[in-house]
C-alpha cells in the first residue's frame, strides 16, 4: 500500500491504493489532508485504520462562556422593560415634584426611550449569542451599560433627595406603604446593578480573541 506522511504530525500512514488523491484524516492528530498516491506492491500489511470525514462540516458549539453570560443579559433585558413600565406608573409623581414647569416633554420622552432602548439591547444579545454581527452586539451592550448606569443614578439620586426632604412631601401620598421604596428605589437599583454587570461581562467576553473569531469579518472591526 502507499505510505503517506501526515503533514501535521508526520506519522506515516498506510493507505489503500484507491484512496490516492482523496481527502483523508490522520487517526493520530485528526488533521485532514489530500493523500498523494504511491505505487507499492499490494502485499504489505497496514496497522493504521483511517477515519474518513463524512458529510458537511459541522460548526462548533459556541464557547461555554457565552452560555454563562446569557442569563444575566436576558434578566437585564426583562428588568429594563419592567423599569420602563414603572417609570410610567410609579415614577411620574417623583419627576413632576422636582422638575421645573415646561419640562413635561422630558417626562414623556424618558418612558418612550425606556421602552425603545431594550429592543436594541435584545438585538445585541441575540447577535452576541449567535455570533452573527459584531457591531450589533457591541451596540446593544453599550446601550445596556448606559441604561444600567442611568437606573443606578436614579435610585441613588432620588433616595438622597427624598432622605433630605428635597422632594415635595406630598409625594408620599402617591405611594402607600412600601411602594416608594420598592418601585422608585429598589427596582431601579436592582435593574441597574444587574444591567451594568451583564453589560460589562458581555463586553469582556465579546472582545476575547476566540469569540471575535466566530463573528463574520466586517468592516470596522
Amino acid at each position: 500500500m502507499p505510505v503517506v506522511p501526515c503533514p501535521q504530525c508526520r506519522r506515516r500512514l498506510n493507505l489503500p491504493a484507491g484512496l490516492a488523491g482523496s481527502l483523508v484524516a490522520c487517526p493520530a492528530c485528526g488533521h485532514t489532508f489530500t493523500a498523494a498516491g504511491l505505487a507499492v506492491p499490494p502485499t504489505e500489511l497496514t496497522t493504521d485504520r483511517l477515519v474518513l470525514p463524512t458529510g458537511p462540516p459541522v460548526r462548533a458549539e459556541p464557547p461555554a462562556r457565552l452560555d454563562a453570560v446569557a442569563p444575566w443579559l436576558q434578566a437585564a433585558f426583562g428588568l429594563q422593560l419592567v423599569l420602563a413600565l414603572s417609570w410610567c406608573t410609579c415614577f411620574g409623581p417623583v419627576a413632576q415634584s422636582f422638575w421645573p414647569a415646561g419640562f413635561e416633554v422630558v417626562y414623556l420622552a424618558l418612558p418612550i426611550a425606556g421602552f425603545v432602548a431594550p429592543w436594541f439591547v435584545l438585538a445585541g444579545i441575540r447577535a452576541l449569542l449567535s455570533q452573527s454581527s459584531y457591531p450589533t452586539a457591541l451596540g446593544g451592550l453599550v446601550v445596556l451599560l448606559g441604561m444600567g448606569g442611568v437606573a443606578c443614578l436614579q435610585a441613588v439620586g432620588v433616595g438622597v433627595l427624598h432622605r433630605f426632604g428635597l422632594l415635595d412631601r406630598s409625594i408620599d401620598a402617591y405611594y402607600p406603604g412600601p411602594t416608594f421604596s420598592v418601585c422608585v428605589l429598589t427596582l431601579p437599583g436592582v435593574a441597574g446593578f444587574i444591567s451594568v454587570v451583564a453589560a460589562v461581562r458581555g463586553l469582556l467576553i465579546l472582545h476575547r480573541p476566540d469569540v471575535l473569531a466566530g463573528f463574520p469579518t466586517e468592516a470596522g472591526r
